[in-house]
């Protein structure tokens, strides 16, 4: 039987064609509506108000016509039906049901309401009472203010007068976009009163969703904005200027967070007071110099500066009002204010000495150009002997370009010696700590109280790396659990059964906790999504896929019941394995006849600390030689340093056997020769691709596009780190998912984060998989962080990579170098501080490598990419943080100068301006190279001013 096709115009009956009242409301007739619900009893007249409620909705579906599904009206609902069913429902069902939300309702005027009340024999009284209570209650969501006001309109309930309505009344031009162009024109039209209530506004902070900036600044169209509402209620003569400029000023002084005092700045200047508005006002601005909010005190300079120019402040009173600008942080307003000063001055110069005794305090911002306009201004002006003090006790603080200035005002000989001296002698290398530290090593955990405490600990503590460790090797090697566990870890069971969609290592681990103490298999996220992929997309692996599947290994192992570890968990933290407990779990698995998966085996050996030189590897070689035969065991010795001959075994090169054993071999090369090939490995098997015999070398690039949009041409800078081809990778899973993978032209440009995944403890998980060896993992957060420099858009995942440089076993060389270098000039001040810290910690336990580093800057410097301003930023706060590494912060910054190129980089005064400081504090002339690159450029302004100078100084 065949089904005919749908009609999309065909309207759906909610009582059928012929029901009177149905037909009345499709025809748009409110008294034929009205007339057929007389007869019904108040009972018959109730039952109607589900059908009622539902025809609503199908209305209001008739006006969005995407399918089918949306015209089971048959056609746009008219005014007139909405009319008819709205006073069908006011009858027939409750006061709440004139709170929901329709395109086109006219709701029905109070005086026709109460008529309708008497026809119907409706307690008008307790009618309206009761709505007045559901539409205050309805604006605990503030979208509804619209059906709200629509009832104010109409007169059906009081106006409310709680928060709840204010913050209403801040969303109204967000909540009625969806009423057209002029919705909100409307609703200002018949509630007059509206106008005077949104007064208030000015008196509501808001919330981080529903306040003026936010409003303003996400509303759908600039007309309806309250910043175009508010100057177009002075238009019509509902506001006076100078009533809404109390109230933007009023505001202003209560120092609210800055995104919202700083929509009443802005409106402050959409009213651009005249002089004559401002003049007697004139206190007000001079407090709100005092404020702690930038764009409020920078809008109070402005206005003095008109205030002063007609001469209508008083000049004692801006002295004390602009005490507090000159400690300022923001440098552009301790230079305004200072030039207000120069006026008051010229103008009294009576007040020349209380001029000194203000400005003395911007000696606090630490830039020396503002130090330095501060010091000439306190020389033209004289001291006291008062201010000579206080000027004494911001000595310490004066850049070193400054000393000579600061102590003919103090009448002292300058301290600094005019000949360079010799650089101190360097601190003594702090002794590296090994990834096999005794105080690193993870204690297992035996009792099921601690192992309790641990499971709850890290699901809710994703990140906790080598707690994970901790518990997954505990469940496998303590299974089975006796009958009472599954009750003992009830809590922990119940949790995890709540994870249904998260990833990393939290659902990872409440899927082993459900297998072992439950008996619950649970099929990872992982799998469930590869079934729904194409063959291309299971190509790609990343950090997830390698995590999913070891827990499956760890699920048939502990099912067993052997008391065995996996093969791969960790000892020590970051993810090491001791080379002596490696070999004993080797020996444990071969003597109980089971083979760990080829991809615990590889995951094993790649936890072994790198280099032959550790001394646990030599002494775990012995045993390792007494292990039987296995291509385990063989990649093994080969690991520690063992002489065998390394050989593939017979038989075709694309059978599983040559597989598994090139797989291991390449393992073991990554252990064997960090850094470099493995001949050994690639003579018996060929170069499979980085990170296998041979090692991965990456290499950074950045270029430069252009688009127009609009008429306007954007540029954008992409950065990117390759390495070598790395194949198919299938052949050799887990050292290849980390590389661009060659299997299609369309295929190249896959970046290095999807392997590492969009979480922090998956970053951290995809770092632990080769501790022993970061550099290609640095070459994907180089590749994160070099691609958001700008922050363009939140990736706090990538804070987990700078975790990583602070941890005293890893070296800050090549890509780690590459990472931090990145990363100090990264926008976020979060990323940014831990850039810095990782810089003065890498320096203080001795694992920097500077002159890497420096090469690193100085390439950089000489692309597009980074912005310098941030990195003079950054090597302030360094230097604020530690003076002691002035040394490292000037030969960083002796390297950037040399970048190659004859145009001189933006920004590049506020380099060499801290170069210079350093130079004088330190008592050292630039380096050769650094002295002649300065020299080819062509500058103006500050940076020839700091050029010459640092040129004078010579070559050290």
């Amino acid at each position: 039987m065949s089904v005919p096709p749908v009609d999309p115009a065909a309207p759906t009956f909610i009582w059928g064609a012929n029901d009177p009242l149905e037909a009345a409301i499709r025809a748009g007739d409110k008294p034929a509506a009205l007339e057929a619900l007389r007869p019904l009893t108040p009972t018959e007249r109730e039952a109607r108000r589900e059908g009622l409620l539902a025809m609503g909705q199908q209305m209001q579906r008739s006006h969005w016509a995407g399918n089918f599904q949306d015209l089971t009206w048959g056609c746009p609902a008219t005014p007139a039906q909405y009319s008819a069913r709205d006073a069908a429902l006011m009858v027939c069902g409750q006061p709440a049901d004139l709170l929901e939300r329709a395109v086109g309702r006219v709701v029905m005027p109070a005086d026709e309401w109460a008529a309708l009340c008497r026809t119907f024999g409706i307690d008008a009284a307790a009618w309206r009472t009761q709505l007045q209570k559901a539409a205050e209650a309805t604006l605990r969501w503030p979208h509804n203010i619209v059906e709200v006001q629509r009832l104010v309109c109409a007169g059906l309930i009081d106006r409310p007068q709680g928060d709840a309505y204010s913050l209403g009344l801040l969303a109204l031009p967000r909540a009625s976009h969806w009423l057209g162009d002029n919705g909100l024109s409307t609703l200002l039209q018949q509630d007059p009163g509206l106008y005077q209530a949104a007064l208030r506004l000015f008196d509501v902070e808001g919330t981080s969703e529903h306040n003026l900036a936010a409003v303003d600044k996400y509303s759908h169209r600039d007309t309806q904005s309250w910043t175009q509402i508010f100057l177009r209620g002075i238009e019509a003569g509902v506001y006076t200027r100078g009533q809404l400029l109390d109230k933007t000023l009023g505001t202003l002084a209560q120092d609210w967070p800055q995104f919202r005092a700083g929509w009443f700045s802005r409106f402050h200047q959409q009213l651009a007071p005249r002089l004559d508005e401002m003049t007697p006002r004139a206190g007000q601005y001079l407090a709100l110099c005092q404020s702690r909010i930038p764009p409020t005190v920078t809008l109070a300079l402005a206005s003095l500066k008109a205030l002063l120019q007609a001469d209508a402040v008083d000049g004692e009173a801006l002295l004390e009002a602009l005490s507090g600008v000159l400690t300022s942080s923001v440098k552009a307003q301790i230079e305004a204010a200072l030039k207000l000063i120069d006026t008051v001055v010229q103008r009294q110069p009576t007040l020349a000495r209380a001029a000194s005794a203000a400005c003395v305090v911007g000696l606090v911002h630490d830039s020396a150009e503002v130090q330095g306009k501060v010091l000439q201004r306190l020389a033209d002006w004289g001291l006291d002997d008062a201010t000579r003090d206080r000027l004494a006790e911001h000595a310490a603080g004066i850049a070193a370009v400054h000393r000579t200035a600061l102590a003919g005002l103090l009448g002292r000989t300058p301290d600094t010696p005019a000949t360079p001296q010799e650089p101190p002698a360097p601190s003594p290398t702090p002794k590296a700590i090994g990834p096999l530290d005794p105080g690193r090593a993870l204690a297992p955990l035996n009792d099921l109280d601690e192992l309790l405490d641990r499971c709850a600990f890290v699901l809710e503590n994703a990140q906790a790396l080598d707690e994970f460790e901790r518990v997954v090797e505990a469940l496998v090697r303590l299974a089975p659990f006796a009958p009472d566990a599954p009750k003992r870890f009830a809590v922990v069971l119940k949790r995890a059964r709540r994870f249904k969609h998260d990833h990393g290592p939290a659902y990872e681990i409440s899927r082993l906790l459900r297998k072992v103490l439950a008996g619950e298999q649970v099929v990872s996220w992982s799998q469930q999504a590869r079934q729904k992929w194409t063959a291309a997309q299971r190509a790609h692996l990343d950090a997830e896929d390698f995590l999913a599947w070891r827990i499956d290994d760890c699920m048939a192992l502990a099912e067993r019941g052997l008391g065995l570890a996996p093969v791969d968990a960790a000892t020590h933290q970051r993810g090491f394995i001791a080379p002596q407990v490696l070999v004993q779990r080797a020996a444990a698995h071969h003597a109980l006849r089971v083979v760990p998966s080829p991809l615990a085996q590889v995951q094993a050996l790649l936890r072994l600390p790198a280099g032959t030189h550790a001394a646990e590897c030599a002494q775990a070689l012995p045993a390792a030689r007494a292990l039987p035969d296995t291509p385990f065991a063989r990649a093994l010795r080969h690991a520690l340093g063992d002489d065998t001959p390394v050989s593939a075994p017979s038989g075709a090169k694309g059978g599983r056997a040559f597989q598994l054993a090139r797989d291991l071999f390449c393992a073991a090369a990554r252990i064997r020769c960090p850094g470099r090939d493995d001949p050994a490995v690639l003579a018996a098997f060929g170069d499979a691709g980085p990170d296998t015999g041979a090692v991965a070398r990456p290499q950074w690039r950045v270029w430069t596009t252009h688009h127009e949009h609009s008429g306007q041409r954007f540029t954008h800078q992409h950065f990117r780190v390759d390495t070598q081809d790395a194949g198919p990778v299938a052949k050799t899973p887990l050292l290849l998912a980390r590389h661009r993978i060659a299997h299609a032209p369309k295929d190249r440009d896959w970046l290095f984060w999807r392997f590492a995944g969009g979480t922090a403890a998956l970053v951290a998980y995809a770092a632990s998989l080769m501790p022993g060896n970061l550099d290609t993992h640095f070459a994907g957060a180089a590749d994160d962080i070099g691609n958001n420099l700008r922050w363009s858009e939140a990736h706090w995942e990538h804070g987990a990579h700078l975790q990583l440089l602070l941890d005293p076993t890893v070296p800050l060389t090549g890509m780690a170098c590459l990472t931090l270098a990145l990363t100090l000039g990264t926008k976020e001040p979060g990323q940014a501080m831990l850039a810095v810290d990782a810089l003065l910690q890498g320096r203080a336990d001795g694992r920097l490598d500077a002159a890497a580093l420096g090469a690193v800057l100085r390439d950089l410097a000489a692309t597009p990419l980074p912005l310098l301003a941030r990195y003079a930023k950054g090597f302030q706060s360094a230097l604020r943080t530690e003076p002691q590494a002035a040394p490292l912060v000037f030969g960083l910054l002796c390297d950037m100068l040399c970048a190659g190129g004859d145009t001189a980089p933006k920004d590049l005064a506020l380099l060499m301006e801290l170069l210079l400081e350093l130079s004088l504090t330190l008592q050292r002339a630039l380096p050769a190279a650094t002295h002649e690159a300065l020299g080819r450029w062509r500058l103006s302004g500050k940076a020839r001013a700091a050029q010459q100078a640092l040129l004078a100084r010579g070559i050290g």
